[in-house]
């Protein structure tokens, strides 16, 4: 465990062609579409390579339901703001969108530990919360980010709470509200361009 130096980039890396699918899939379930990724001139191998990597989620019927962090299903994690409410894959996607984004939001989520709910204000893309929160970000190399990276990381409501419940061998950082938000800044700095883009 990590407690002192956050990382500054989650080093998800993909090509130009993934990235631009990544930001144009954002930009769409943002705003409450859901297309074939076809529709954003996406090409077999880079859907397949997104696909196989845990960065892209798709229907049945090939619609986009989850990129980039956001999902189009209910899960633990949701987005409050002006424009409605959306759902993310982690804890760590509800505080650092909103805080790329510079919007006035509230974060929802649960600790796993004790199950309690947990909220966070996002005010003009700045984050706060009760000090004693804290969110645990796994920093291992992952072959799948939604299973190895999302499925962990969880925001707990103290440090006691989150060493109850990751294991002291684990690979990853402990991050403030605060380091959260920031991280988010830089992983979503390209959709939120994107999004205010005309």
């Amino acid at each position: 465990m990590d407690c002192c130096d956050p990382p500054t980039t989650l080093n998800l890396r993909t090509t130009d062609r993934e990235q631009d699918l990544v930001v144009r899939g954002f930009v769409a379930l943002w705003n409450a579409q859901l297309p074939r990724p076809a529709d954003l001139d996406a090409d077999p191998a880079t859907i397949q390579s997104l696909q196989t990597r845990g960065l892209l989620v798709l229907s049945d019927d090939g619609h986009i339901i989850g990129i980039h962090g956001l999902s189009a299903r209910p899960t633990a994690h949701q987005i409050t703001h002006p424009g409605g409410t959306i759902h993310t894959w982690c804890a760590f996607d509800a505080i650092g969108i909103p805080a790329a984004l510079g919007l006035d939001a509230r974060t929802h989520t649960t600790c796993p530990t004790c199950g309690q709910p947990l909220e966070v204000n996002i005010n003009a893309g700045q984050a706060s919360a009760d000090p004693q929160l804290q969110l645990w970000l796994p920093t291992a190399k992952c072959e799948h980010v939604l299973d190895e990276l999302c499925a962990h990381a969880n925001l707990y409501c103290n440090q006691q709470h989150l060493a109850a419940s990751i294991p002291e061998q684990a690979i990853g950082s402990i991050l403030t509200i605060t380091n959260a938000a920031q991280l988010g800044q830089s992983t979503w700095n390209a959709a939120a361009t994107a999004l205010q883009s005309p």
